[in-house]
């Protein structure tokens, strides 16, 4: 039920954005600048949480970050500027990024508990949850209902139902010595070798006993991106010598 709250309250206020829009006058660029809040909230806390995930584990995670994700979308109605809702939506982002984490680290426990895979089952949940949120949110447009008492109604139903399954949760599994890591670093590394070989170019190994967690995820997302980016050059290629 976490993911189908996590999906939830994210899709019911997209609705509202147009109101949101209209009651604060503002222009387009000004929405857009301050709809950047939610992910940069987001990515900002995300640094954060595999140190938090470590010290106090998942099941607490998600007890600390779903109150505060479930009540906080409420100000977003409250605003009363750009700026404000910036912020508002910067910390509503921090704590949607850190849940984000957390339940997906206890979907992992609960495999391993389980002793079968759940994650398809899980994100589907979500997916149900965001589906139900946009639905609820064009009905609360249509019947009239503000944004703050939609999105306190359902953020209390969905804290309430969250933390009552919360309190199931799994034991977080014990940690590896550099398994986890070495998964991330081997995606690095082969995007290092796409990278040297496809494109011409030197990138360091990313070695895992001397980088920290943030340097590895960033390598990886890095390495992603450059997969992505060497498609069209290896396309190119496999051409030329056709």
């Amino acid at each position: 039920m976490v993911f189908v709250v996590h999906g939830l309250l994210f899709a019911s206020w997209t609705a509202h954005i147009p109101d949101v829009k209209a009651r604060l006058n503002l222009g387009d660029g000004s929405l857009g600048l301050a709809l950047v809040g939610a992910p940069v909230g987001s990515v900002c806390a995300m640094m954060f949480a595999g140190a938090l995930l470590s010290r106090v584990g998942s099941r607490t995670v998600v007890r600390l970050t779903l109150p505060g994700y479930c009540l906080a979308g409420a100000l977003i109605g409250m605003t009363g500027s750009a700026a404000q809702l910036f912020v508002v939506l910067a910390v509503w982002g921090a704590f949607q990024g850190v849940l984000d984490i957390a339940m997906n680290a206890q979907a992992i426990a609960a495999e391993r508990v389980r002793g079968r895979p759940i994650m398809t089952t899980v994100h589907g949940c979500w997916s149900i949850g965001a589906l139900a949120g946009a639905g609820i949110g064009a009905g609360g447009v249509a019947a009239g209902v503000t944004l703050p008492v939609q999105l306190l109604l359902l953020g209390v139903a969905g804290m309430l139902v969250g933390l009552r399954q919360a309190s199931r949760f799994a034991d977080d599994p014990p940690r590896q010595s550099g398994g986890h890591r070495e998964g991330r670093t081997s995606d690095t590394r082969w995007g290092a070798v796409l990278v040297r070989d496809e494109l011409s170019l030197k990138v360091p190994q990313v070695r895992p006993e001397r980088h920290s967690s943030l340097r590895v995820m960033a390598a990886g997302h890095t390495a992603a991106a450059s997969r992505t980016a060497a498609r069209p050059v290896r396309n190119s290629r496999r051409r030329s010598t056709c």
